[in-house]
């Protein structure tokens, strides 16, 4: 049996109260003596400053919502769809939070919104690509993929399939790429 708890178990057994007294007082004074080690150790420790490496191992996560369209130019832009060229035809934008520490970058959500008036808009990718920002990359991205048809009468006009990247780096730095082919 550990040895401190000998002696608690001791007084629940029927023992006289002098007994019990007397071993009360000294167990207190054990208490008082370890209790005040405990709190110099946890102000040591509360006064030690901490690396940013100690930060970002302990998971100290950042976070960060981003969001980007692309249009019928074919060309990315940060923000949504609202009054930019190309977009009052086919727009996709692409949204979601990311969180990062230094070391990794996680994507937390996405969402791939689709628009089209005289098109047909169909979203066939959306999602993260190297969630965790791991080796050789560095880097992880959120975006999608789709497809863009003008038709006119059942008569295809116009085919164009399209893509678009967000790019988050574990220090929360962003960069924006897309593009399309018009079929």
């Amino acid at each position: 049996m550990n040895k401190l708890l000998a002696p608690l178990q001791r007084l629940r057994t029927s023992q006289t109260v002098i007994h019990r007294k007397d071993l009360f007082l000294r167990y207190k004074s054990s208490f008082a003596a370890l209790g005040a080690a405990a709190a110099l150790s946890g102000a040591a420790l509360l006064f030690t400053p901490a690396r940013d490496s100690d930060a970002a191992a302990k998971g100290k996560w950042k976070y960060k919502t981003v969001k980007a369209t692309i249009c019928g130019t074919g060309k990315p832009s940060w923000g949504g769809p609202s009054s930019r060229p190309g977009c009052d035809f086919i727009a996709t934008t692409v949204s979601g939070q990311i969180a990062y520490n230094g070391k990794a970058v996680w994507g937390k959500w996405r969402n791939c919104d689709h628009q089209a008036t005289v098109a047909t808009n169909k979203v066939t990718w959306c999602g993260f690509w190297n969630n965790g920002g791991g080796n050789p990359y560095r880097y992880m991205s959120l975006g999608a993929n789709g497809e863009g048809e003008i038709n006119a009468k059942g008569v295809s006009l116009r085919k164009n399939t399209y893509w678009i990247r967000i790019d988050v780096r574990p220090d929360g730095t962003t960069n924006l790429r897309g593009g399309s082919n018009s079929n």
